[in-house]
């Protein structure tokens, strides 16, 4: 598999997805770059009572990480975690049911970017269907989650397993 979401076997459209994303990812963090705006994002740690994580894989970075995406001017935050949870993975939750486990901040890439971290369980064989961003989508056992799992997302599953607070750096 090459480092983004699909390998040497992907069809032409996919490759050109993949690559669409890719460059638009990156013109998005050159203009970071330049203009320096804050941005405030949602992740989702969703979990299953038999000890699954859901995992996504988006077409625009390399490797395996929560659910989530940016606010839209004007929402609040849960909100923004139940759209994003419905537009990636046709999941529908109770904005109810989310529990706000934190807020990080991602200051690397020349970021101003604060991300308020949700947990919701939902009912285990969930089925899920992958929206355009994500080359996949599946639950995973936490004690074995795939090696392209992202750093970032490993120390937040690790926080959450431990019950230790998620603070600090994203």
């Amino acid at each position: 598999m090459s480092g983004w979401a699909h390998g040497a076997g992907a069809t032409a459209v996919e490759r050109l997805l993949d690559g669409w994303y890719a460059v638009s990812h990156r013109l998005v963090a050159l203009a970071w770059r330049i203009a320096g705006p804050t941005t405030v994002g949602v992740k989702v740690l969703v979990t299953t009572p038999d000890d699954q994580v859901l995992l996504v894989q988006p077409r625009y970075h390399a490797g395996w990480s929560l659910p989530g995406g940016g606010v839209h001017r004007g929402e609040p935050v849960d909100a923004a975690a139940v759209r994003e949870l419905a537009e990636e993975v046709a999941l529908v939750v109770d904005g109810h049911d989310l529990r706000l486990l934190g807020v990080l901040a991602n200051l690397g890439e020349h970021k101003n970017d604060y991300i308020a971290m949700f947990h919701v369980e939902i009912a285990a064989g969930t089925v899920l269907t992958c929206g355009r961003e994500l080359a996949g989508a599946a639950f995973h056992a936490f004690a074995a989650l795939p090696e392209s799992t992202t750093p970032a997302t490993r120390r937040r599953l690790a926080e959450f397993r431990g019950s230790e607070p998620m603070r600090g750096p994203w």
